[in-house]
């Protein structure tokens, strides 16, 4: 999702990098736009503020999905006029994860446990966070609509001068990350 604030002063109610207790206090949304907001405040004149948002089952999480999120920033960073503000991790509805799973639907983590392991996944992270929106809908939501929800709290947030969301499409991504010398066994930079 790209961001357009012209108006960088409504972020100041965000400002500030939450401890591990008051992090707790916060809800998933709250966590995710103080996030934003503090990587906002290190944003290069010029550059255009991005969000990454990725969808999936975190069936568990593991070390490759985060992994993907820090080569995706790199990418963006060093190779476009982006600059990666926040991302979020949005693990997908118990209906979406136990019928991906049809033959052995019982390995199928509920998402209670899904979200705890991602946010110990993501607590280190100065700019990664997990959202819980879509997990809790009463029904299984596409991909738009978690873009969608996304945009809307950036919008609310930052004074509603957010621009359209921005999509990148991940096959174009992952060729580029290929063609730029990345593979798949490349340590990440996790900072």
């Amino acid at each position: 999702l790209a961001l357009g604030l012209e108006d960088q002063a409504s972020a100041a109610a965000y400002v500030g990098r939450p401890s591990t207790a008051e992090a707790a206090l916060l809800t998933s949304d709250e966590l995710f736009l103080r996030k934003v907001a503090n990587n906002m405040r290190k944003l290069v004149a010029g550059r255009q503020p991005v969000v990454l948002v990725s969808t999936g089952a975190f069936n568990p999480i593991h070390l490759q999905h985060t992994r993907m999120f820090y080569l995706a920033r790199a990418h963006l960073n060093e190779r476009t006029e982006y600059q990666v503000v926040g991302g979020l991790v949005s693990p997908s509805h118990d209906t979406e994860v136990k019928n991906s799973l049809r033959v052995f639907p019982s390995q199928a983590v509920p998402i209670r446990h899904r979200s705890a392991m991602c946010e110990i996944a993501v607590s280190g992270s100065s700019w990664l966070a997990v959202g819980r929106w879509e997990a809790t809908r009463r029904r299984v939501m596409p991909y738009h609509s978690v873009l969608q929800h996304v945009q809307e709290l950036l919008n609310n947030a930052f004074g509603g001068s957010a621009k359209p969301a921005a999509a990148l499409a991940a096959e174009e991504l992952s060729a580029d990350l290929h063609d730029d010398g990345y593979s798949y066994g490349d340590a990440a930079s996790p900072t």
